[in-house]
């Protein structure tokens, strides 16, 4: 028997294949390659927090938006069935002869199963709910089952077939939609009838969808025979043409009649104007046969559709071409203003005419005077074609009166006030030429010839916008603004005008830059072009997207960075979280956190801080982690906040409270042993001070000692230095004897002369001689006084003979004296020498010693 998955209200529409929608949503797929478990996804739930949970043939799957996890069944069974009680945080699971209840905890999922103690057997548990009095259900193929208290009951059940190949339903406010056995999913609208296909063809990975559910924003889950896919039907973006590329690259739009003319790479296409009242096959999509190869432009003139392609301008009348005008390929078209029957074209080498005679399109003849071509040229009102060159710049032609020629040839650039040489794009804004520059919109003044920025429009910007073209709807309501790095809309919505890029930032990278066109379906919708063929962009979307629920943020788990060990695990946010209790050797963390909003295209961005540690929010990004190392013991409480462009950035935040352990060094047991090893080490200190100040009265002592023997060895020294200055004392006393002695010798000689006997004489004489000799030269006396001076004087003389080799034994005497502080005149006697000769002498020495002029002897020494 079909499996049904509850009772069906009757099908509201059948759909067939010729019914294929040919604008789509988005599609993201989830292939079994990601989610790592079994190929059939029987049933879908979604938490309150927003998480998805899946009936999969592996067990139950959950999906954060991030990370998928699976949990299998007690007896391993396949899942069929799926109901999340939010009265008591609780998913109920059905399966082949199982029925469990998950919850959700700090400390991970926790399964228990039921059935046993039903003490009954099922095969398979296709529908799981609560009834009006909030009992508990569940059926099998025939039968529903009741828990009412601790009893349970049973009742036969009817399903309605479904129609067709139907095999699954689902519906919300908006749409309903019906899940087939192998033609995917078809969606229709309540509010005006438009339907919507989706297949292999355009985005799905099977045609078999098993299970179909709405979530809380809107967005479509499906599963089917293999794999998992989500549509996003709030998203303000649907793709003209399905995903495989069949079109080719986007480049025109044109609307003529009942009918919108597109071109690509491929060829030239066209198909009712009014796509968004209409369900349409892609066999409604007619190509025009003739047309292939690329499609630069496309212009409508009265009856006749003129595509500029690689070849040539091609002529279409009634959707078959009626005409073609060869060239060396063609850009572009424009009107000649009081000329309908005239237009200029470009090739990829010249402008040229075209001309209209006896109705049909004719070559008109290349325009002379200017030998430039490319895409970029308008006329303005005064006849002028503005002309931009992309590498030589831009220029303004004057044609002649026939249009013959061109008579005129003005260059504009910075001289005439744009910003730069070259980029100076010309467009149509408000029925005027608008210049698209590097630094913003400009226009040029009719009378002066200057150009002048547009600050209506390049105020709409931060900093200076670069090249940009703009496009306004015929209605007002809307203004579109392109380049390769920025897309953005303007419109109005109940805050008041709303620049918008963020949402149309998926566009960035998928439109042919250079190439960009754009058109107007109707007041709500626009239609643009893109790599992938063309997309449309509509306007209630955008704004109920902007306004739809952003997706709460929850912290998803706490892991440490050492070891991964899981702390803490939260799947959605299923009511307030515990406090965390942590070990402080596990203080080194990593938080996880996810906001769940599966229908946008644009990253969710996060901020995050811990409270307690940080002085400030982080800046927002995409990063869905946070790290901290080393976090000291105490209370903190992490905070995390979420945004999404697509959902008007409005924030969700989640928080849990943190506590990390003291570290065993400062718990109480810990103190005990302080304060034990206080005692202990305050005792070893006393013991210490105390042998310290043993050990320094012992240093006093031997100090005091030592003292002692320095006095003593002072004392030996004055000695030494009284016995010095006594033998020289003495000395000076013998050598004045002995001058004396001299003195009576010279009276003898004279005595002699004057006529003693001489045998007298020379005997009184030679006894003085004698007398003199032994107690001048007595060479023991130096001797003595030399040991005793460097004893007192630090080797005073050693040294002096050691660095002044040339000093002589009377040189040293004198030396020896001056160091004691004697002068010239007390020298004198004690060497037997005069004051003069003295002097002489220590001119003598200080030439030995290679003293200076200014330099004192007797202070050197003195120093020495």
């Amino acid at each position: 028997m079909l499996r049904m998955k509850k009772f069906i209200i009757p099908i509201l529409l059948f759909l067939t294949a010729d019914s294929l929608h040919a604008y789509t949503p988005p599609v993201r797929n989830y292939h079994r390659d990601t989610y790592r478990a079994g190929t059939q996804t029987w049933d879908i739930a979604q938490s309150p927090g927003g998480s998805m949970f899946f009936a999969n043939n592996d067990g139950v799957l959950a999906f954060d938006g991030e990370d998928w996890t699976l949990t299998r069944l007690n007896n391993n069974s396949s899942a069929r069935s799926l109901f999340y009680d939010e009265e008591k945080g609780c998913l109920y699971v059905g399966g082949t002869n199982e029925l469990g209840c998950m919850r959700f905890t700090g400390k991970g999922t926790v399964y228990t199963s039921l059935l046993d103690s039903l003490g009954i057997y099922m095969n398979e548990i296709w529908s799981i709910g609560k009834d009006g009095e909030g009992q508990l259900w569940f059926e099998d193929n025939s039968t529903r089952y009741t828990l009412t208290g601790g009893s349970l009951r049973k009742e036969d059940i009817r399903r309605y077939q479904l129609t067709g190949n139907v095999f699954c339903t689902a519906e919300n406010s908006k749409y309903v939609a019906n899940g087939t056995t192998n033609d995917g999913v078809f969606i229709r609208s309540k509010a005006d009838g438009s339907r919507i296909h989706l297949n292999t063809e355009n985005g799905l990975q099977n045609n078999s969808v098993l299970c179909l559910r709405f979530d809380r924003d809107g967005g479509l889950w499906v599963g089917m025979d293999q794999g998992i896919d989500y549509i996003m039907l709030n998203h303000p973006i649907y793709n003209l043409f399905g995903k495989n590329g069949d079109f080719g690259v986007g480049y025109a739009i044109c609307r003529s009649g009942d009918y919108l003319y597109l071109g690509t790479n491929l060829g030239l296409y066209r198909v009712r104007s009014d796509l968004m009242g209409q369900a349409l096959s892609d066999r409604a999509f007619e190509r025009i046969k003739g047309i292939e190869g690329q499609v630069w432009s496309i212009k409508a003139v009265g009856e006749d559709v003129m595509a500029c392609c690689d070849r040539g301008i091609y002529i279409c009348r009634g959707g078959r071409v009626d005409g073609f005008i060869q060239s060396d390929g063609a850009w572009k078209l424009e009107d000649l203003q009081g000329h309908p029957d005239m237009l200029l074209a470009s090739s990829y080498t010249h402008l040229f005419l075209l001309e209209k005679k006896n109705g049909r399109w004719t070559h008109g003849g290349l325009l002379s005077g200017f030998d430039e071509a490319g895409k970029a040229f308008i006329q303005d009102k005064d006849g002028r074609i503005w002309f931009c060159h992309h590498v030589k710049g831009l220029y303004r032609l004057t044609l002649s009166d026939d249009l013959r020629s061109v008579v005129k040839v003005e260059k504009f650039g910075s001289a005439q006030g744009f910003p730069t040489d070259r980029g100076n794009y010309p467009g149509e804004y408000h029925g005027t030429v608008l210049f698209s520059t590097e630094g913003g919109f400009y226009s040029v003044d009719k009378i002066s010839g200057r150009a002048f920025p547009v600050d209506e429009l390049n105020h709409r910007f931060n900093g200076t916008p670069n090249s940009i073209q703009v496009f306004e709807t015929p209605h007002g309501n809307m203004r579109y603004y392109s380049s390769g790095a920025m897309q953005a809309i303007e419109y109005r919505s109940p805050d008041g005008v709303v620049m918008d890029s963020l949402s149309m930032r998926s566009l960035v990278n998928r439109r042919p830059v250079g190439f960009e066109c754009i058109s107007c379906l109707d007041e709500n919708n626009l239609i643009l072009n893109s790599n992938d063929g063309f997309v449309i962009v509509n306007l209630d979307r955008m704004l109920s997207s902007n306004a739809s629920n952003p997706g709460q943020v929850f912290i998803s788990g706490i892991s440490t960075t050492e070891s991964g060990q899981t702390l803490y695990t939260g799947l959605s946010k299923c009511g307030k979280s515990a406090t965390i209790r942590i070990a402080h050797k596990q203080n080194s963390i990593v938080f996880n956190y996810i906001a769940p909003i599966f229908d946008s295209l644009l990253p969710t961005e996060y901020s995050s801080m811990l409270e307690g540690y940080d002085k400030q929010f982080g800046v927002f990004s995409p990063e869905s982690s946070r790290q901290y190392s080393h976090i000291p013991a105490g209370r903190y409480t992490f905070i995390v906040k979420a945004r999404n462009p697509q959902h008007g950035n409005i924030e969700t935040v989640d928080s849990i409270e943190l506590i990390v352990e003291r570290p065993w060094s400062q718990s109480i047991l810990a103190i005990i042993i302080y304060i034990l090893s206080g005692l202990t080490l305050f005792t070893l200190l006393i013991h210490l001070f105390n042998r310290q100040a043993n050990l320094k009265a012992a240093r006093l002592a031997a100090a005091q000692a030592e003292k002692m023997r320095q006095a003593q060895i002072r004392k030996d020294l004055q000695a030494k230095a009284d016995d010095l200055a006594a033998s020289t004392m003495s000395l000076q006393r013998k050598n004045e004897l002995l001058q004396k002695i001299s003195g009576k010798i010279d009276d003898a000689v004279e005595s002699a002369k004057n006529g003693d006997p001489v045998e007298v004489r020379l005997k009184r004489l030679r006894g003085i001689s004698e007398l003199i000799r032994e107690n001048i030269t007595h060479e023991n006396d130096w001797q003595k006084f030399q040991d005793n001076f460097d004893l007192v004087y630090d080797d005073f003389l050693k040294r002096l003979g050691v660095q002044f080799p040339a000093l002589s034994v009377n040189d040293k005497r004198i030396c020896a004296y001056l160091r004691m502080g004697l002068s010239s005149k007390d020298i004198a006697p004690l060497l037997g020498m005069t004051v003069h000769s003295v002097e002489m002498t220590r001119y003598r020495i200080r030439q030995k010693m290679g003293l200076s002029r200014e330099d004192n002897l007797t202070a050197f020494l003195q120093r020495y």
